[in-house]
C-alpha cells in the first residue's frame, strides 16, 4: 500500500474516531456529579455510584452496578437550573418468582446545580399549605 493511501486511512480512521467521542459510554459518577454534567452538558449516560447507588442496590436485592441515564428537558430562568429526566435502571434483579430480570424506573426532577429548587419551576399555588394544629390541638 503506498505511503498515501496509508495517511488517507489513518486521517479516516481518526476522524471516525472523534466522530464517535460524543457517544462513548460515559463514567462512573456519582448522584451529584450525574446532576451537575446533566444540568451542563444537556444529558449524562453512565454508571451510577456513591450512597444513592448503594441504597438502590439495597433495595432491588442486586449486586448488578446501577446505570443512568439524565436527559435535560428544560432550563428554566434561574442559572444553573433546569428540569431533568432520570432513568435509572438495573440488571440480574430478582423478580418475585426467584428469576431475575432487568429493573427501570424513571422520574423528573427540578434541580439547580447548587442543589436548591429554581424560582420558576413550580407554581405554588398549586399546593396550598394545609392548616397545621396548634399547640392547644395537640394536648
Amino acid at each position: 500500500m503506498s505511503r498515501r493511501r496509508k495517511s488517507r486511512y489513518a486521517v479516516m480512521a481518526a476522524t471516525a474516531i472523534m466522530a464517535l467521542v460524543p457517544f462513548a459510554p460515559a463514567r462512573a459518577a456519582d448522584s451529584k456529579a450525574i446532576v451537575l454534567a446533566a444540568l451542563g452538558d444537556g444529558v449524562f449516560t453512565g454508571t451510577m455510584t456513591g450512597g444513592i447507588a448503594d441504597k438502590f442496590k439495597t433495595i432491588t436485592r442486586s449486586a448488578s452496578p446501577v446505570q443512568a441515564k439524565v436527559v435535560l428537558l428544560k432550563r428554566f430562568k434561574d442559572v444553573g437550573c433546569g428540569r431533568l429526566k432520570f432513568t435509572l435502571g438495573q440488571d440480574n434483579v430478582p423478580g418475585p418468582d426467584g428469576s431475575s430480570r432487568p429493573f427501570e424506573t424513571t422520574f423528573e426532577m427540578n434541580v439547580c446545580a447548587d442543589g436548591s429548587y429554581p424560582s420558576d419551576g413550580v407554581d405554588l399555588a398549586q399546593f396550598p399549605v394545609p392548616p397545621q394544629p396548634s399547640a392547644k390541638d395537640l394536648k
